[in-house]
């Protein structure tokens, strides 16, 4: 039922690409579309193109979101990015669970792909930090939930579980900023 509702949306834009239907809009203009099948789409859409978007914040001014495809974190100003999308960080494991901002600072956590329950702590301050990381905590079990104070970065790893082992090897932990 859900697909079938996107499709019909889909539709309604009037957009469809390589036979499967998209929901990838611009904010404003005609998209992309072969033979130029794409009118004028509605406004509302900050980016498009993203690899697997997942994790979201906010603050005053921008949006930044987590692409697992190819990881990444990124910033787009609440109106829109147009041509000035910011790539805050790239290279990073692909980030899982939440993004989190806290005293200018948007912290993260990864998880390998091959290896579920290997994992690290990432952040970087919303102006920039050269499209890399800082490390916070290598070598985390399966990282998954993650939370900020003045004082330290607080983290639920999945442990053994994130390798199909058992459910109790998961923890709590936190590491000082």
């Amino acid at each position: 039922m859900r697909r079938a509702a996107v499709t019909a949306l889909v539709s309604s834009l009037g957009c469809a690409r390589g036979g499967h239907a998209t929901a990838d809009v611009a904010a404003s203009g005609p998209a992309e579309c072969p033979g130029g099948a794409c009118g004028p789409l509605p406004a509302g859409v900050l980016a498009t193109g993203q690899g697997s978007p997942g994790a979201l914040a906010l603050d005053e001014t921008s949006v930044y979101w987590a692409n697992a495809s190819p990881p990444a974190i990124l910033k787009c100003d609440k109106r829109g990015c147009g041509d000035a999308l910011i790539v805050l960080a790239k290279g990073t494991w692909p980030p899982v669970g939440r993004l989190v901002l806290h005293d200018g600072d948007l912290y993260w956590g990864g998880r390998s792909v091959i290896y579920k329950c290997a994992g690290r702590i990432g952040k970087c301050a919303v102006a920039g930090c050269n499209e890399s990381a800082t490390l916070v905590q290598d070598y985390v079990s399966g990282p998954s939930g993650i939370a900020v104070d003045d004082a330290n970065v607080y983290w639920t790893e999945l442990g053994a579980r994130a390798e199909g082992g058992s459910p109790s090897t998961g923890r709590v932990v936190f590491h000082p900023k």
